[in-house]
């Protein structure tokens, strides 16, 4: 009876050695470059955004050139992309 209980002394002390091992040695996560940016810093930045451009296309673009400033914008996207 001795026998087995000290086998399970051994063994569950080699299972908790173990896992504590593991823990040990987990690399920590690196942050992200974006999450390093706070909150306040993206709501003080002065990014464009869809109304800062709703007055100039309204007046650049009709019906007349849609067809014509449209290609112009795809043109650009794709030389953008390269």
């Amino acid at each position: 009876m001795n026998r087995y209980l000290w086998l399970m002394v051994a063994g569950a002390l080699a299972v908790s050695a173990c896992k504590k091992q593991e823990t040990e040695q987990a690399p920590e996560p690196q942050p992200a470059k974006a999450a390093e940016i706070s909150d306040t810093a993206l709501e003080q930045a002065d990014l464009p955004v869809k109304e800062d451009f709703e007055e100039e296309a309204a007046q650049k673009i009709d019906e007349d050139n849609l067809e014509g400033q449209l290609d112009a914008l795809e043109q650009e996207i794709a030389a953008d992309k390269d």
